[in-house]
């Protein structure tokens, strides 16, 4: 219908975008899914623990991996169920929480992916996705034999096998050669593949003679020039001289100076900062300063002021890329004790959380409950509370009467869990409650009594026109819209270019309406339409309603479909479809005045051997010819992004007589050739009298390289 079309159509999506791989799962593994049902799996840059581990289980490698399954452990280790094998998988490492064995706390998130059926997930795995992506006709094969070319080309002598298995469990010097490749990938994790490719050769380049002595420490540095051009200069990373023993201080104590310079050597000579990350025996991450330490100029110093067992990754930086982690432990005792819970009172809160009454979407009031003596600290240490929730609907809060108050409105029924947390501020150890409740289920009043056939559910209709503005194209095209009446409101789906094969929800208001003498009257900011269900029909489609649209003189008919699958039938017509795929139901005219008939419209799509032509079958067991098609029709078009003529390409009218009934053929003789999964549309235009009562022509034609003429 073009003359609400702004009304009826959304924006045109001009633009795809790759989805990465991350999750929020934190689960190791499926607990129902037994050893025998996995498969080992590494994550290697390093081998990387705490990664997230996640699969590509729609097939569809654009839009990532989108079901997490949980996160690597030691070693970089994660059981893979085995039904996942033939899945592509992702690995995110997560900044702050991924640690690489080698290098230490992962300082910026990455992705790396690897095909199906891979037992690692690398860098090197992640290249050959990549070049997968940019050449979709490349198998896992042929893009790993891409890969090892680009080595191969420039001098290195390896193996499938070393180039895309676990490089640090390999001694071979070729393995070595491979894992300095695969960190300056991670390094630039965000250069283009082209980058990522001129990386490789030439760091191949500088390593391919290199022997196990010159080798030791090789971390070139790489720099992208203003202009996109890679430049691969030759580095030593700077390298750990012995291991590093922290001595367990008391609270409150220093510890005995360490010079971090005495710990690493740098071959080139150059001069030497350092990074000093530190994790809690909860793997939290803490600074220095909390912890009371200080690294100034190599010196790391101080008094601890935090009781606990902390991990220290140091990283010594040559000004050009960072050294592997040189690791060690720092245990600070204290006679002081960590705050404990009280069981006892725990149980009666519990109970006193039960008895609120907690439901979806109504505001909680007169929930504060006294939390006293709930935490013990046989230090007497001045406790600092605080209180989580797993609804961020409600807020929790310890007030100054050592209260917890719930405040705010659930935002879904069912378990609440809610955390309380007391911290000495001495020890590193908290003392965890945790808490579970409900929250009931909203009771939602029944809708009204729908007041017409059309109230209260989605409806999906065949329309045409152009793509509203929004692409450089600008010729007729069927799509589905969707148009749903909800107590008062019209609601319209915001039209994409996904709409040329299929329907969408309705969830844009358009605009109000009233119900008069069973006419729907809708405002819209700049005009109104009526909708009229058509009562008085002699046949009919399942599961549809005849509906007429009138806005001033000018009134229209169309089909509302029900069900998507029905209206999307005619917006899939596949050239080599069975002939129930071709074949659309359809009212037709009948020769009596104001009576129809059950009829269809069959379409094919074929070369006949000199031109390409589509061709529209008027069918009906009565008859419907040329004539009584001219006579309703004012013409017939086919429309394709890939035609000149944006007004599309004209059909002649044949009669075709079998078993005695004649009907109707729209031809059209296509100039080009199809376009493989191109849309074409075929719009059959009513004549301007006849529009309030008979629908249009729309639908959409799709070639797969072959026809169907049955």
């Amino acid at each position: 219908m073009q003359f609400k079309l702004s009304l009826l159509a959304g924006s045109l999506l001009a633009a795809l975008a790759l989805t990465g791989c991350g999750s929020d799962s934190s689960s190791d593994s499926n607990p129902s899914v037994t050893p025998s049902e996995t498969f080992t799996i590494k994550a290697i840059d390093g081998y990387l623990v705490n990664a997230k581990v996640s699969v590509d289980v729609d097939g569809d490698a654009s839009n990532g991996c989108e079901l997490p399954l949980g996160t690597t452990t030691a070693g970089g280790e994660f059981n893979l169920p085995i039904k996942y094998q033939n899945n592509q998988i992702c690995i995110t490492a997560i900044k702050d929480q991924t640690i690489d064995e080698d290098r230490g706390i992962v300082a910026t998130d990455f992705d790396l992916t690897a095909p199906a059926g891979s037992t690692v997930v690398t860098p090197m795995t992640n290249l050959v996705v990549e070049v997968m992506a940019a050449n979709s006709e490349l198998t896992a094969e042929t893009a790993q034999a891409e890969v090892i070319k680009t080595l191969t080309d420039n001098g290195l002598t390896i193996t499938t096998e070393q180039a895309f298995g676990d490089f640090i469990k390999d001694p071979s010097i070729e393995a070595k050669k491979i894992s300095i490749i695969a960190e300056s990938l991670t390094d630039n994790n965000d250069k283009t593949l082209e980058q990522q490719l001129e990386i490789t050769s030439q760091i191949t380049v500088q390593i391919k003679d290199k022997d196990d002595s010159t080798l030791a420490g090789f971390a070139p540095e790489v720099t992208i020039t203003d202009n996109g051009e890679v430049v691969v200069t030759e580095n030593h990373r700077p390298t750990t001289t012995k291991p590093l023993t922290i001595t367990d201080v008391e609270l409150n104590t220093a510890i005995t100076d360490i010079d971090l310079n005495t710990y690493f050597k740098d071959k080139d000579s150059d001069a030497l900062t350092y990074i000093i990350n530190v994790k809690n025996a909860k793997n939290e991450t803490i600074t220095l300063v909390d912890l009371g330490l200080t690294q100034t100029n190599g010196i790391l110093s101080g008094t601890a002021k935090i009781a606990g067992t902390f991990t220290l990754y140091i990283t010594a930086n040559d000004g050009k890329v960072n050294s592997h982690a040189l690791t060690s432990s720092l245990i600070v005792t204290t006679p002081n004790t960590a705050p404990t819970v009280n069981n006892e009172v725990k149980a009666v809160l519990q109970q006193q959380l039960n008895g609120l009454t907690l439901t979806q979407g109504e505001n909680i009031t007169n929930a504060n409950i006294a939390i006293t003596d709930l935490f013990n600290d046989v230090d007497g240490d001045v406790l600092i509370i605080t209180a989580t929730t797993t609804d961020n609907g409600i807020t929790a809060e310890i007030n100054t009467n050592n209260e917890l108050v719930l405040t705010g409105t659930p935002t879904k029924q069912g378990e609440l869990t809610l955390t309380l947390t007391a911290k000495d501020g001495v020890n590193d150890q908290a003392a965890t409650a945790t808490f579970v409740t409900t929250v009931l289920e909203a009771i939602t009043p029944p809708l009204p009594e729908a007041t017409h056939p059309l109230v209260g559910k989605t409806w999906y209709v065949i329309e045409y026109g152009d793509s509203d503005g929004t692409s450089s194209t600008d010729y007729p095209q069927t799509w589905c819209d969707s148009v749903r009446f909800d107590n008062g409101s019209i609601y319209f789906n915001d039209r994409t270019i996904a709409n040329r094969n299929e329907c969408s929800d309705a969830a844009t208001i358009g605009g109000s309406y009233e119900i008069t003498n069973g006419s729907i009257e809708v405002q819209f900011d700049d005009g109104a339409l009526a909708y009229n269900v058509v009562s008085n029909m002699n046949v009919s489609l399942p599961n549809t309603q005849v509906v007429t649209l009138t806005e001033g003189e000018d009134t229209e008919r169309y089909t509302y479909f029900e069900k998507k699958v029905d209206a999307e039938k005619r917006l899939n017509i596949t050239s080599n479809g069975a002939q129930e795929v071709r074949d659309i139901p359809a009212i037709l005219p009948a020769m009596q005045e104001n009576t129809y008939q059950n009829g269809a419209y069959s379409v094919q799509m074929f070369n006949d051997g000199q031109t390409n032509k589509v061709a529209l079958w008027l069918d009906s067991d009565t008859g419907f010819n040329c004539d009584n098609a001219n006579e309703f029709y004012s013409n017939f078009v086919l429309t394709s992004a890939t035609f000149d003529n944006s007004n599309g390409i004209s059909g002649m009218c044949n009669d075709i007589t079998e078993d005695k009934i004649t009907n109707a053929v729209i031809n059209f003789t296509v100039p080009s050739d199809f376009t493989l999964n191109e849309n074409y549309s075929l719009i059959g235009y009513v004549n301007n009298g006849d529009k309030a009562l008979l629908e249009n022509i729309k639908l959409n034609l799709i070639w797969k390289g072959e026809g169907n003429q049955e």
